[in-house]
């Protein structure tokens, strides 16, 4: 079998299994606006949701129950994170509408 013929299948769900697909992270890049817009300006309990997502099975990178700390951690990551993407689509949106101009 060559490695033109391997379909993109199999590294999805090995990406997937490796970045957790019961992870606090994916958890969060699939949920965040949801959250924000449910606490509607309110902080957030990360005592409470951390024990949820104990109840639930999320885990963190090193698969173990996540800490307040570490889930405020990562919600700040996630949130630069997705700030950067939104930005980088943006940028690729505008340069799309430039070049749809000069034809």
């Amino acid at each position: 079998m060559s490695a033109a013929s391997i379909g993109i299948e199999g590294a999805l769900e090995a990406l997937d299994g490796a970045a957790g697909v019961a992870s606090v992270r994916a958890w969060m890049e699939r949920h965040r606006e949801a959250l924000l817009a449910h606490q509607d300006g309110r902080r957030i309990n990360w005592r409470a949701l951390c024990d949820w997502f104990a109840s639930v099975g999320l885990q963190n990178g090193k698969g173990q129950t996540p800490s307040i700390r570490c889930a405020q951690l990562t919600w700040y990551r996630v949130g630069k994170w997705l700030e950067r993407r939104n930005e980088r689509a943006a940028e690729r949106a505008a340069e799309a509408l430039r070049l749809e101009a000069e034809r």
